[in-house]
């Protein structure tokens, strides 16, 4: 990222003194939320569902660090999971994700805007009022035409924002399946009609369809607000948003000697923030070139937390291997799936014993350590990762033992109940790069073992693989594909977001297609529309049914379930995981004590 400065004005002592009064108050009693705090001996996984460390003091300087930057900093440019505990530093969206550990934490709440929104016309009106007295860090309004421009802003080409044209449909008409508004910058878009600001406090936002969970996608990152004459003023300099946001939230960025540093905003207003409780005066973020040696740095409190997505190999040497240190550490799922996908459009895989077959006889343990490893990636016999309502812990279709590698016994049954007691051949598609090459050794070998041939279907890049080659349901079955293996996560917590790519009939695209074995249920369709339209609040129940269907299918064969090692020295306070945000530490709440050689 290029250099850049930010100017920020100090506040004066009195003011910080009486600010830093109230929240130690506030989160002592309690008032702040409805988190469970820890104040007992630390514990193995224990910030996934309560706050950690007791506040003995607020102020005080955070640093942390990661080997890389966050894509941007601008939120409708940003992708990495991990950089969205960043954009809460700085950055508001009309509704956020709770300050909260545990599933509370994945529940949507007013940030920005005042209440929860006036839905109506069965889930395609929503209606929103601002609260009072927001302030950019220039002292100027945050008002509904910021909403309004921010939300535009996603439909540009240039600025490439991850926001996929599904979503994006919802608040523009598409004709040919992309949106037909081009965004702000383009003088012939003119304005994004589904949005509307009678006035300076309201935003009407106007679907192009019933979405019940429209206030999950307004959560996300991407759906971040930005200031519109700021952005306008910055590119008339020809300088992008992402090298000089300016702040909603409780601390403003500026980059000094490398390093990113977020000051306290004092236009920001607790009264007006439910989800933020900032306990330090600073936060400094450095780059490291060096995995290792920023573990170490970790270790000798140096740097006081890791942000990009948990510990590196050094790291998870020493955290875990100490007794005491491992009860420093975090383990969550970052709700990311690694899974098989068995095309049954192929012969003899449009026989279900024979998929069968394939599903008992996979070493799951030796595919999940082509991810990085058992403590980074953990054995899944559940497609649903554990953080979508309803996933259910001992839910096993197919199992391979109590090792995970392999039923061969099982397997070799359902061969000669398909029909190919010696086994058959099959092909496996997949990208040069990454871990392709590797699991197609795994499963050369595991499924080896029963008389299956697994032959290589390798494509040389990413783009070819996933639009014209695996995504293309005729070329997938032209060049006789049967076997694919690939990780999906959600854009957001939720049992639709999770299945619908994957199984949704009426989704099944002819290039850049996700339904790889073209599953086209009835039952599975009406069970998605139950939770888009409104129909049900009982998601875990739908859920599980899917999960259920789905394995019916022995078309998607879970393989593993990405975690990350995250680590917590005992002297910080307030530390919990927040599951929509990645799975990574809440870093605006966390507070730091005086380490204990202080």
């Amino acid at each position: 990222m290029k250099a850049k400065f930010i100017a920020f004005t100090k506040s004066s002592r009195v003011r910080k003194f009486s600010a830093y009064a109230a929240v130690l108050i506030l989160l002592l009693t309690g008032m702040s939320s409805s988190t469970e705090r820890s104040t007992s001996a630390p514990e193995y996984n224990a910030a996934l569902d309560r706050a950690v460390g007791s506040i003995e003091q607020t102020g005080g300087l955070l640093k942390v660090g990661s080997v890389r930057e966050c894509d941007s900093l601008d939120p409708v440019q940003t992708f990495d999971s991990w950089c969205g505990v960043i954009q809460r530093l700085f950055t508001r969206n009309l509704l956020s994700y709770s300050g909260k550990p545990g599933t509370a934490g994945l529940e949507p709440v007013p940030d920005l805007a005042v209440a929860s929104p006036v839905v109506t016309e069965e889930n395609k009106v929503w209606t929103f009022t601002l609260r009072n007295d927001l302030k950019w860090q220039d002292g100027t309004s945050i008002t509904s035409e910021d909403v309004k421009f921010s939300f535009a802003r996603l439909f540009d080409d240039l600025l490439q924002s991850p926001v996929s044209n599904e979503i994006l449909c919802l608040l523009s008409t598409c004709a040919i399946g992309s949106p037909d508004y081009l965004g702000p910058y383009v003088a012939e878009a003119g304005e994004l009609p589904n949005i509307t600001t009678p006035d300076e406090k309201t935003v009407v936002i106007r679907l192009t369809r019933s979405f019940a969970e429209f206030d999950k996608i307004l959560a996300t990152v991407n759906f971040g607000i930005i200031s519109k004459k700021h952005d306008n003023n910055l590119r008339l300099a020809g300088v992008s948003y992402s090298d000089s946001p300016l702040a909603s939230g409780p601390f403003k960025v500026s980059v000094e000697n490398g390093v990113y540093k977020f000051v306290r905003n004092d236009q920001w207003n607790q009264d007006s923030d439910p989800i933020r409780f900032p306990l330090v005066d600073q936060i400094d973020w450095t780059i490291w070139r060096d995995t290792g040696a920023l573990d170490d740095a970790v270790k000798n409190g140096d740097v006081d937390l890791r942000i990009d997505s948990g510990l590196g190999a050094t790291g998870r040497s020493y955290a875990l291997a100490d007794k005491e240190l491992r009860t420093q550490v975090d383990n969550p799922t970052i709700g990311y799936t690694n899974y098989l996908a068995i095309l049954p459009n192929v012969a003899p895989l449009d026989r279900k014993p024979c998929r069968e077959a394939i599903a008992f006889a996979l070493n799951k343990t030796a595919l999940a350590a082509t991810h990085g490893g058992t403590d980074v990636s953990v054995v899944a016999n559940s497609m649903t990762p554990t953080n979508i309502a309803g996933y259910q812990k001992n839910f096993n279709p197919y199992p391979t033992g109590k090792d995970f590698t392999g039923n061969l016994d099982g397997a070799k049954r359902k061969l000669t109940e398909c029909g190919y007691p010696d086994g058959f051949t099959v092909k496996f598609a997949f990208a040069q790069l990454g871990t392709g090459p590797q699991v197609y050794s795994v499963l050369q070998q595991s499924l080896g073992q029963i008389g299956i041939v697994v032959e290589a279907l390798p494509f040389d890049d990413f783009a070819t693989y996933l639009t014209t080659g695996i995504g293309s349901p005729e070329n997938a079955r032209t060049n006789g594909v049967g076997l694919v293996a690939l990780g999906w996560a959600p854009d957001f917590n939720s049992p639709l977001s999770f299945w619908a790519p994957l199984v949704d009939g009426r989704k099944i695209k002819v290039m850049n297609n996700q339904n790889l074995p073209q599953i086209s249920d009835n039952e599975i369709n009406a069970l998605l529309d139950s939770i888009e339209f409104g129909q049900t609040e009982d998601f875990a129940g739908v859920n599980k049914k899917i999960e259920e269907l789905v394995a019916q299918t022995v078309t998607y064969i879970p393989i593993s379930s990405d975690n990350v090692i995250l680590f917590r020295p005992s002297y910080l306070s307030n530390v919990y995981v927040q599951q929509a945000l990645g799975s990574n530490y809440d870093l605006v709440n966390i507070g730091i004590n005086p380490k204990p050689d202080e």
